[in-house]
């Protein structure tokens, strides 16, 4: 795990973070970027080369089995947002008034002329279609001064939780096209269908998306952009990379997966009583960045501010991506192709993503080499887990090794053979490869060692300090 190459300041949260709620640093690091992300609104785009931009968010997805705090740790770097959105709920309130209402009646005003308008037309042609497009430039003039009602008279949200891609597409209309998913219980994974890729590939790239709704009518986004940051369970992380649809159409590939160790997820962590103000500066840099306005743009578009790269940081990316190229080449990354054809631009992302934590004005300073190189450690750390994300046996071990584990626990197991693992956590649900899967896994942390016996099964010893709280 790449710590050293943090800033200190990110650095100390996570690992202090971490001990403090005896849980493992995998499961903080993504929740500390993530919430720089959100912070940041959407309002940044890093550009890498000469007409080539990125949009600054990313998607996290965090595996970890059941008891790991999951929902401490999330709760914990969520909250600022929590409290400033209910801030902003009651500013909105207070500024409820005359001009709002005004702003109301004209609008209705104003429907009401269109649909006269689209009904004569219609009686004429009887198409449909053919009115939209005429009245096309009427119809999204109508729709922006409606989402302006909409956005004085409604607070911007920040956290939206899992939901349709209708209602995601409505939510992110009226606030602004900009939202966030944090969440740890994999909601938002349980939902993914095929359906819903295209509004979560849209909001990765800041593309134009539209929606014909039953409740919003037509929504039509310019720029809209999600952060995600999701915790799940490894069997709802394999369902998600299991789905062939998904993984055809590059929404995994999107996905930054961690897989927490199994020894940090069955290791009892301990509960220390967490320290006030630990995450106090924290939270202060996050209200800072939701303070920093985004540019002025011309009428309907929206403008970004642009975080350059310095020389050394673009040389830095440049070598990165000839690296990558040539082992795509070599076919090096073939199980997992797709998202190692992302590395480059998930690099620079989360390059980006470090530089929001190095100044309290980024705009105002390009990436440094450094800020570069641990971007490129993310990227690579991220991308050893995508290996066993885009892998179903690989995934199996991850999936199976605390199913094994804690029957080991209950029975304080010296020692045991497959064949006994497989009856012992249930063989009518469980195939013999998964539970040798899960066993391999246990091995890699140490956790046990198998010996070839002359039985058909071999004999896994247990390490003598695998059930040491």
């Amino acid at each position: 795990m790449p710590l050293a190459q943090l800033p200190p300041t990110m650095r100390d949260l996570v690992e202090a973070t971490a001990t403090a709620l005896g849980v493992g640093a995998e499961l903080v690091l993504p929740c500390v970027l993530a919430g720089a992300l959100i912070a940041s609104r959407g309002n940044f785009k890093v550009k890498v080369s000469d007409g080539y931009f990125e949009a600054l968010t990313e998607y996290f997805l965090v595996i970890a089995a059941s008891g790991e705090r999951k929902s401490a740790v999330v709760g914990l770097f969520r909250h600022v947002f929590e409290q400033e959105e209910a801030l902003r709920i009651k500013h909105s309130a207070e500024r409820q008034g005359v001009a709002r209402e005004v702003l109301r009646k004209a609008t209705a005003k104003k429907k009401h002329e269109l649909a006269k308008k689209f009904g004569r037309l219609y009686d004429e042609c009887r198409d449909v279609d053919a009115v939209k497009n005429l009245l096309w430039d009427e119809i999204a003039a109508v729709e922006r001064l409606d989402m302006a009602v909409c956005g004085d008279a409604v607070p911007r949200r920040i956290l939206i939780d899992a939901t349709t891609p209708q209602a995601l597409a409505a939510e992110l209309a009226r606030h602004g096209e900009v939202l966030a998913i944090f969440e740890a219980e994999g909601r938002t994974l349980k939902q993914f269908s095929p359906a819903m890729d295209d509004i979560f590939l849209k909001g990765f790239t800041g593309e134009p998306y539209t929606s014909d709704t039953k409740t919003a009518g037509t929504v039509r986004l310019r720029t809209p952009m999600l952060s995600i940051c999701v915790c799940a369970q490894p069997n709802i992380a394999d369902q998600f990379y299991g789905n062939k649809d998904l993984v055809g159409h590059g929404l995994t590939a999107r996905f930054l997966p961690l897989f927490v160790p199994t020894s940090s997820a069955m290791s009892g962590g301990g509960l220390a009583d967490f320290p006030p103000g630990l995450v106090a500066p924290y939270e202060a840099h996050m209200r800072a960045l939701l303070q920093i306005p985004a540019p002025a743009g011309t009428e309907g578009e929206r403008a970004f501010h642009v975080l350059d790269l310095s020389y050394g940081a673009y040389k830095e990316l440049d070598r990165y991506t000839r690296e990558i190229d040539a082992q795509l080449r070599a076919g090096l990354c073939e199980r997992y192709a797709a998202f190692a054809r992302k590395l480059h631009g998930h690099a620079a992302r989360l390059a980006a993503n470090v530089h929001l934590f190095v100044h309290p004005d980024p705009q105002n300073h390009p990436i440094a080499p450094a800020t570069m190189v641990c971007g490129i450690a993310l990227a690579e750390y991220f991308r050893k887990h995508a290996a066993v994300a885009f892998v179903a046996e690989a995934r199996d071990g991850v999936t199976y090794a605390p199913k094994i584990l804690q029957w080991m626990e209950r029975q304080r197991l010296a020692h045991f053979t497959e064949r006994e693992a497989h009856r012992g956590i249930g063989s009518s649900r469980h195939t013999v490869a998964q539970i040798r899967a899960g066993i391999d896994e246990l091995e890699r942390h140490n956790f046990l060692r198998r010996y070839v016996s002359l039985s058909r099964s071999s004999i896994c010893v247990v390490h003598p300090d695998a059930y040491r709280v």
